[in-house]
Formats: C-alpha cells, structure tokens, sequence
C-alpha cells in the first residue's frame, strides 16, 4: 500500500500539471513576461528544426485562420507529451508559467530522492538487485508518508502558483 500511495501521488501530480497546463498556460502566456518569453522561445526553436527553417511548419501556421492559437496549441501539446514524474520535468514545465524553481521544488535533492524512489517501484517492481535473493528494497512507513506529501506539497505549490498568476487578472 505503501508504494501504491507514493505512485499514485505522482501520478496524480503529472495529471495536474497536465491540466494546468491545458487550461491556463494559454492566459499565463497573456499575462506575465516571462511565460511569453518563454513561449517565444519554443515558437522559436520550433521554427528552427534542422539546419534551416521548417518551411512546412511555418506555411501550416501562417495558413491557420489563428495562427497564435495554433502556436501556443503545440506548446501545449509538447508540454503534455510525456511524463511529468521528474525533478526536471517539473520545473521545466513551471518555467514556462514563470514559476521559480525554488518556489515549486524547495530542495531538489530531496525530490529527486522521491522520484528515483517512485521509478525503482514502477519500473523494477522495487527488486533490490544487488542482494543475493533479489528481495524487494525495504521502506519504511515513515518515509513513504513523508515523499508522498512532499509530493502533495509540491502539487499545491504549482497549482497556488498558477491560481496566484490567474487571480492578478480577475482582482
């Protein structure tokens, strides 16, 4: 049980982050400097595939009737491609809201810990392979609870963050 808590805790974190990204990043973007810095940046890179320009890319874009809309879609879209279950997938994803580093992830050492501890359970069934009998790595119940809400933590650090960004508009 243990182990499912910490897996579906960062589970749960890519989801959300995930969907923040779907619902607010577009207004982020219109909101703060940094986030559209950032965007242009990947609007830049993404014009720049290869030695030379993306031709094809840059026809589809300016032949869309939204072509910003289009643009900030295939943000959205590379932002949301693949797992989010990292120290540096967070906050990749976090700078393009213009979130500090430190702001969502206090100590990275600390998180990193978490999420080399959640990849040994998901992907190597937690086997501790340099023990003679292959048994399951030991944990203990004090340190499951404490990387799961740091997890939890680091959810509502992203999430009040972007609400925060969003609030300055509505206020």
């Amino acid at each position: 049980m243990l182990r499912a808590m910490l897996t579906f805790a960062s589970s749960g974190l890519d989801s959300m982050i995930k969907q923040l990204v779907r619902d607010a990043l577009p207004e982020v973007i219109n909101l703060r400097e940094g986030a559209h810095d950032k965007f242009q940046g990947f609007v830049e890179r993404r014009l720049r595939r290869g030695d030379g320009p993306d031709y094809s890319f840059v026809a589809a874009v300016m032949a869309d009737p939204n072509p910003r809309s289009r643009l900030v879609n295939r943000l959205v879209g590379h932002l949301t491609s693949s797992s989010l279950q990292s120290v540096d997938e967070i906050l990749r994803v976090g700078s393009y809201f213009d979130i500090p580093s430190l702001k969502l992830i206090p100590d990275p050492n600390s998180a990193r810990k978490i999420f080399v501890a959640r990849n040994q359970i998901v992907h190597e069934m937690d086997i501790d392979f340099d023990r003679p009998n292959r048994n399951r790595r030991p944990r203990k119940k004090v340190d499951m609870v404490t990387r799961t809400q740091d997890l939890f933590a680091v959810a509502h650090r992203f999430l009040t963050e972007v609400d925060s960004q969003l609030d300055l508009e509505r206020g």
